[in-house]
């Protein structure tokens, strides 16, 4: 940590991207609150069970509540020495490398259009010879990985059988996709991407976790096309 942090003259800025509420407090050296933000969004339920965000929406408020902070607080904003930023896990969204457009809005955690292809999937033959491979594999290895694969159910509140409803629904993302022009990402990696003007697609493991897609005993984003790098940089 750079000697900055430790400048009576430096801040801390930290958001709290909610599902509907968007919060933020300036804190000094001493984690004392010199100001706050705070801004409203609205979700939009297009059909029953989809529960979504407008991207474009999102992005004002949050600008705007963290102006809020850095006005009320009375500092500049070069005297934030760094930003922290919490967001609901399992929301998602994809847009286009180049434009930076998305494709469609947020999906959120609370979306269950994706229910039947979880059942589609955690009924098929394929994810039950999965898991009694991965039973047996336990049994001989005691490796946890495969106890965890042998009891894998994917749910609606994971992203990657959103995601998967997205790509079959969506045709511009997938053509986009195949040409490696699509990004995908949950909200921490959206903001971050929006922050930095596009140069930084990261996420962390709290957010990956959710996705369905992330394998904690090697901490890896796993995808059939992870090595041509086609949705992820993680």
């Amino acid at each position: 940590m750079s000697d900055d942090m430790f400048d009576p003259e430096k801040f801390v800025l930290a958001m709290d991207v909610g599902t509907m509420n968007v919060r933020c407090h300036i804190y000094d050296k001493y984690a004392n609150i010199r100001g706050e933000g705070h801004g409203v969004m609205k979700l939009q339920f297009p059909y029953h069970g989809w529960v979504e965000l407008e991207p474009g929406v999102l992005w004002k408020t949050f600008i705007e509540v963290m102006k809020d902070g850095i006005q009320s607080a009375g500092v500049k904003p070069d005297q934030i020495a760094c930003i922290g930023i919490s967001t609901h896990r399992g929301t998602f969204t994809n847009w286009d490398r180049e434009s930076g457009r998305p494709f469609h809005n947020f999906i959120t955690w609370k979306d269950i259009r994706s229910e039947s292809l979880c059942k589609m999937w955690n009924n098929s033959l394929k994810m039950k010879f999965l898991r009694r491979g991965a039973k047996f594999l336990h049994f001989i290895t005691r490796r946890k990985r495969f106890l965890a694969a042998s009891k894998l159910h994917f749910r609606s509140g994971m992203v990657v059988m959103r995601l998967l409803w997205i790509l079959q629904h969506i045709s511009k993302l997938k053509e986009r996709a195949v040409e490696g022009q699509a990004m995908f990402g949950t909200l921490d990696t959206w903001l971050l991407w929006k922050l930095t003007g596009g140069k930084v697609h990261v996420t962390d493991s709290s957010c990956a976790s959710i996705s369905g897609m992330y394998d904690p005993f090697q901490c890896i984003l796993v995808s059939e096309h992870a090595k041509d790098n086609l949705f992820v940089k993680f």
